[in-house]
């Protein structure tokens, strides 16, 4: 059997051909995960934001004597911004709950121009003196500035980066003073977070991701109303409010049907407090085009010339067009570069001309005919108008200021009617702006819709399709919102100046203290408000990975889960090889968030690209290419699971390709492009997934969710059929410490590693810290090794430190265990599983778990001595505890074990107590226990760090202010080994998802002839029901590769044929497919059957019975139907549904459920029965049922619709309900 070995990390593992043998899909993945994130903030800092603060200053500001000018300058080299570096690192940052931040500074040019100011002289003192008094009066400088005379009446004042220039006019004593102040001054902007080298921000302490948001794109799109038939237009710019178009009404008169255009504006009433529709009579007497102009360029159109006969309109309250969102110098209304090339290539005139005729004769620009009236313009007359258009030689139609091309052809509905089809002129897609050019387009296209020249979007799927679709990044998210914050800044900042210069006392235009506070604001609020800004899921390095690459079509600009239609969560076409067609999540959100796939990019306009090798006559070149959605529609491209010789030719005839989005057979000459990768369709989460065809769409989707669920492990273990993309989601991880330069390793321990150049002339020598430690947000605890040894080379690029989730820098969550598919004494009913002893034992399935407690000291006035206190306990209760009350490291501590030990004082005792205390000889207290446990439901755990704080470190740590009572805070952190045990769940990695049912001995356990026992026992009914077949076929080979000793290596579309897996059986020696003969560990008698043994992956899940156990005394009810609340976290009750009623049934314990659905659920008499009984000790107590609240509740609900009820008791009695329930509630 053929293969090829390939290095995995440490690893070499083996790869049995299939169809395609070609080297080039042999690499293994080597994209860096975060690479777009980082781009797209990089841009943002350093190119996107210097250019907005450019757009919005210089800023001018003025009143009848003043004039502020506020302007940017330049540093020495070149750059508008100058950038502070983080005070303190990022570990430092994790452990003092602060943002990871840097500082931005700008030099701020002020300029004032003051035209006239009274100046009052003393008469008993020089001019000098009294210029002198006065400027020290008005304005703000240092005792050190000079005062030089320039000419007469003309002085000037200088000072560290001011100069004011003075001219005097009037005569003494009252003069007048013209002053001319300009200071240069660098000024605090606002500290900005800085991005990690993971893609993610630490903000308070905690890891953030920043997830891409998918909107539509910029550009004109028309649809086909389902109810009427009729197309209708929305015009979608970069920045702005979007247009609707559509035809209304236009007559008052309800019988009279006169249609007219109406334009609506979009959120634009928000923003400029506008009318928000307009008719086309409106629109179109405010466009800067003559009447008799109009009536030309759109022909014979009925609704234009009804448009054009009602004459100049207003809007309600007299409020006219909004004309400024179609003004260059404005950028109200941008379509930006993307969306200037889409409204380009949408409104090509060409493309509506196919198969019309021509009503008129087309000339050139020198007036030579090129088609005659009555020409049908078929695709060689197209070609030949397309090279004049290249030519610049067709000619054109001028209005105004603007130029478009024109076409006059005859209606294909009304051929008695002649109309105008208008495109644009910009080839280069220079404008970005929208201007009334297009605006004239865009309702040219919309007419020539209802004459059946153009096209309208094809339903949902064309509306939907990432065509028309683009994705903000981080940088593109952080944009739009100081964009939008900015508007807000300079009015603010005017504010501020108006109260400047409005009166001259110590002036200061420097000075604006509240500049960082507003745009920290803008920050704060994006950062920990926005719904695609979220908490990172830290719970493995797949989920981190997988986080970042996420794709969100909710959020500002997205849509609403409350207005999504079914079809917007439908799988796409166009989602080939560009979005996971398995990974989404479960819930409402279904088909709303996507996952990108493993090799795409997202290009600078934010289009995400597909890669693929460019195919020539069936040859394969090593080329790749990147294709939006768009430009793949009229290639032929195909899947790389096809048959491919080793010298990358194609030898199959025909090959099944996609094109327009279906899929054909066709010749191998005809295929242009052919998938990079068998990961092409894959995401991060689910390329670890071998034998991904073999299974069920639905199931790949609950697994790729489970493996986000994965718990790290004491042991983890790399596993022996892998899909080749473990080593690659290590390089990605959170812990990974990556070499900069080649080297040689200098110092290593558990905490750094320094490592020296590797050129003799080179001095360079780096410090890597290694995190340990590290808590996560979801209290699984992290920690950090070192890989190279003192004095190893080492390259660019290479892991030197990674953290306890890998084994030979391969991705390891999971364990390789010996399982078998069988029945076993009813123990793994359903999802239950049998689990061998073993596994606890030699922790196989055990998981570090930590959680960190912060215990607030205060001052006790009435004690001298608040730390060093005398204790009341026993001595069982404090032997882990320091002279000073606290735990100390190391200690093992229990549920209810002190941790730190508080005191609080007791209100002051009136006397009266004091009196009843004395005469019932009770000692008085003057402080109550208020010591910090360890709170119930931990198991034992053991305190591995104890740090105590400072006041300023509380504060530093998130707390909003200080505190006058604080002495310290304690911080307590403590780590619990977990093991697995009943009740906690473990899948495979095909989302065979299954609960701890038993934990049997080793020796009870089925055991095969060698006398090996199983580690796990999962159902056999599991598999055909959830159709997950490739875990039967990795249990083949798991077994294959455990015997041989060796590691497989099997790639998503890649497993090889069955006759190849047969082949691989037979030269490892396994019997029957893995057929093998049990026998009971219990009686030692062989079962009937054989069941399929092998090897298969598992994984423990993020569900652990430790984390649900919960028991309850007393505690709340719910105040309308009297029940106990939901919920652990709430102290809610027991949850009793239909099959706990079943199975308690089944038990024959009749009173224990007429206890839970009556005195213990929502019966208030016998509630107040039992607490009568345990208080006075009476023990014979009936329960029998009354009534319950929720009877009583269904009762008032059907009395508030109108409807009564009555009842007959066995004498056919009538029973009063009400009255009735009205004395029992009484008892």
């Amino acid at each position: 059997m053929l293969y090829r070995l390939i290095n995995s990390g440490k690893i070499q593992r083996k790869e049995y051909y299939h169809h395609n043998r070609s080297d080039l899909f042999r690499s293994l993945p080597q994209k860096d995960l975060t690479q777009e994130q980082r781009e797209s903030y990089e841009y943002f800092l350093y190119q996107a934001l210097p250019k907005l603060l450019q757009f919005y200053f210089p800023a001018e500001f003025k009143d009848y004597n003043n004039q502020v000018s506020l302007e940017i300058l330049n540093y020495e080299n070149g750059k508008l911004c100058r950038w502070e570096e983080p005070e303190f690192t990022k570990i430092e940052a994790y452990h003092k709950k602060a943002t990871w931040s840097q500082r931005l500074f700008l030099t701020w040019l002020i300029k004032w121009n003051c035209k006239e100011v009274k100046f009052q002289i003393d008469e008993e003192k020089q001019l000098v003196d009294n210029l002198h008094d006065w400027i020290e009066k008005s304005f703000k400088v240092n005792k050190s500035f000079t005062l030089e005379k320039k000419e007469e009446d003309l002085w000037e004042v200088n000072d560290k980066g001011l100069k004011i220039t003075l001219w005097l006019s009037g005569n003494a004593p009252n003069r007048l003073i013209e002053f001319y102040y300009e200071q240069t001054k660098e000024i605090p902007f606002c500290k900005i977070p800085k991005m990690t080298e993971q893609g993610n921000f630490i903000i308070n302490g905690n890891n953030k991701v920043v997830v891409f948001q998918s909107v539509r794109a910029p550009n004109v799109y028309f649809f086909q109303d389902s109810k009427n038939q009729v197309p209708y237009g929305e015009i979608i710019p970069f920045k702005g409010p979007w247009i609707r178009i559509f035809l209304d009404n236009l007559s008052r008169n309800k019988e009279e049907t006169k249609l007219g255009v109406k334009l609506e504006f979009l959120n634009l009433k928000k923003v400029k407090n506008t009318e928000s529709i307009f008719d086309l009579t409106q629109i179109l007497t405010e466009a800067p085009f003559p009447k008799e102009s109009l009536l030309n360029l759109f022909g014979q159109e009925e609704i234009i010339e009804n448009s054009l006969q009602l004459g100049k309109s207003e809007g309600k309250d007299g409020k006219s067009v909004p004309h400024f969102l179609f003004n260059e110098k404005n950028s109200y209304f941008l379509l930006g570069k993307l969306g200037r090339q889409k409204f380009n290539r949408k409104m090509n005139v060409l493309l509506r001309l196919r198969g019309q005729t021509l009503a008129e004769d087309l000339k050139d620009k020198e007036g030579k005919l090129i088609f005659s009236a009555g020409t049908i313009l078929e695709k060689e007359k197209i070609s030949t108008l397309q090279n004049l258009i290249n030519e610049n030689r067709l000619s054109l139609l001028t209005l105004e200021n603007y130029q478009f091309y024109s076409f006059s052809i005859i209606s294909p509905i009304t051929p008695q009617k002649k109309i105008n089809v208008l495109g644009p002129v910009d080839k280069d897609n220079s404008k970005t702006w929208f201007d009334w050019g297009d605006l004239l387009i865009v309702i040219s296209y919309f007419f020539n819709l209802h004459h059946g020249v153009g096209k309208v979007e094809k339903g949902d799927e064309e509306k939907d399709s990432l065509e028309n679709q683009v994705i903000r990044r981080v940088g593109d998210l952080l944009y739009n919102d100081f964009d939008n914050k900015f508007g807000v800044f300079k009015k603010w900042i005017e504010k501020i100046y108006i109260a400047i210069i409005s009166q001259l006392n110590k002036s200061d235009p420097t000075k604006l203290p509240k500049i960082q506070e507003f745009n920290q604001k803008v920050l704060k609020a994006f950062f920990n408000s926005s719904t695609l800004v979220q908490l990172q899921n830290e719970n493995n390095p797949l989920a981190e990975n997988s986080h970042i690459r996420k794709v969100s079509s909710l959020g500002l600009g997205g849509f609403n889960l409350t207005n999504v239609s079914p079809s917007i969560r439908n799988i796409n076409p166009s989602y080939y090889g560009r979005y996971c067609s398995v990974e989404t999540p479960e819930g409402q959100k279904v088909g709303l968030i996507h996952s990108l796939t493993l090799n795409t990019k997202i290009d600078k306009y934010g289009q995400i690209l597909a890669p693929y090798y460019l195919v020539k006559q069936g040859k394969i070149t090593p080329e790749i290419m990147y294709l939006t959605a768009e430009e793949e529609l009229e290639n032929y491209i195909a899947h790389c699971n096809i048959k491919i010789n080793e010298n990358d030719l194609i030898e199959e005839d025909k090959v099944w390709a996609r094109h327009q989005r279906k899929f054909f057979l066709v010749s191998k000459e005809k295929i242009n492009f052919i998938d990079t990768s068998f990961y092409h369709l894959n995401s991060v989460n689910s390329s670890n997934i071998p034998f991904f065809q073999h299974n069920d769409s639905v199931r790949m989707l609950m697994a790729t969710n489970m493996q986000k669920q994965a718990v790290i492990l004491l042991k983890g273990e790399a596993p022996l059929v892998a899909s080749g993309v473990e080593n690659y989601l290590l390089d990605n991880a959170s812990l990974t410490v990556k070499a900069n330069f080649a080297g040689t390793v200098q110092y290593v321990d558990s905490e750094k590693i320094i490592i020296n150049h590797s050129s003799p002339a080179s001095k360079k020598q780096q410090e890597y810290p290694i995190s340990q430690f590290m808590i996560t947000n979801t209290n699984s605890l992290l920690t950090s090794a070192p890989m190279v040894k003192k004095g190893e080379q080492v390259q660019a690029g290479q892991i030197i430190a990674c953290g306890n989730y890998q084994e030979q820098q391969e991705l390891a969550l999971g364990q390789n265990l010996r399982v078998a598919f069988m029945c076993w004494k009813g123990y793994n009913f359903e999802d239950s599983i049998v689990v061998n002893e073993r596994l606890i034992k030699e922790d196989v399935l055990t998981s570090l778990f930590a959680k960190k407690y912060i215990v607030v000291r205060k001052k006790i006035k009435v004690d001298k001595k608040p730390i060093e206190e005398e204790f009341y306990y026993p001595e069982r209760e404090v032997s882990h505890l320091d002279h000073q009350g606290i735990v100390k490291v190391g200690s093992e501590v229990h549920e209810n074990d002190i941790l730190v030990s508080k005191r609080t004082p007791y209100k002051k005792q009136q006397p009266e107590e004091l009196l009843i205390a004395s005469i019932m000889g009770e000692k008085t207290h003057s402080f109550m226990d208020s010591s910090f446990r360890l709170p119930w439901g931990e198991k034992e755990s053991i305190v591995y760090e104890v740090n105590r704080l400072s006041k300023e470190e509380i504060y530093q740590r998130g707390r909003s202010s200080y505190n006058a009572d604080d002495l310290e805070a304690i911080e307590v952190c403590v780590v619990q080994k977990r093991r697995i045990e009943p009740g906690d769940k473990l899948t495979t990695r095909f989302g065979n998802k299954g609960v701890v049912g038993k934990i049997m001995p080793e020796i009870d356990m089925p055991f095969d002839e060698n006398g090996q026992a199983v580690d796990i026992i999962f159902n056999p009914l599991s598999v055909p029901s959830r159709m997950n077949i490739g875990q039967l076929v990795e249990v083949l080979l798991g077994q294959v590769a455990y015997q041989t000793k060796t590691k497989l290596l099997v790639r998503p579309f890649n497993t090889p044929s069955w006759e190849h897996i047969a082949q691989i059986v037979k030269e490892s020696g396994l019997k029957d497919y893995g057929l093998t003969q049990l026998y009971d560990g219990q009686t030692g008698s062989p079962f009937d059957q054989k069941v399929l043994v092998g090897c298969i992956y598992i994984i423990k899940l993020n569900h652990m019975v430790a984390d649900k156990f919960h028991a309850r005394n007393t505690g709340p009810y719910a105040l309308v139907h009297q029940q106990p609340v939901k919920g652990r976290a709430h102290g809610g009750g027991q949850r009793v549904g239909e099959m706990e009623a079943w199975a308690l049934e089944a038990h024959g314990v009749a009173y224990n459920l007429l206890e839970m659905m009556s005195a213990k659920s929502d019966d208030l008499h016998l509630r107040r029965l039992i607490q009568y009984s345990l208080v006075f000790g009476e023990r014979e107590l009936v329960i029998k049922n009354s009534q319950s609240e929720s009877f009583n509740l269904l009762l008032q609900y059907l009395r508030g619709i109108g409807f009564d009820l009555t009842a007959e008791d066995y004498q056919d009695k009538n029973v009063d309900f009400y009255k009735q329930f009205s004395k029992i509630s009484k008892v």
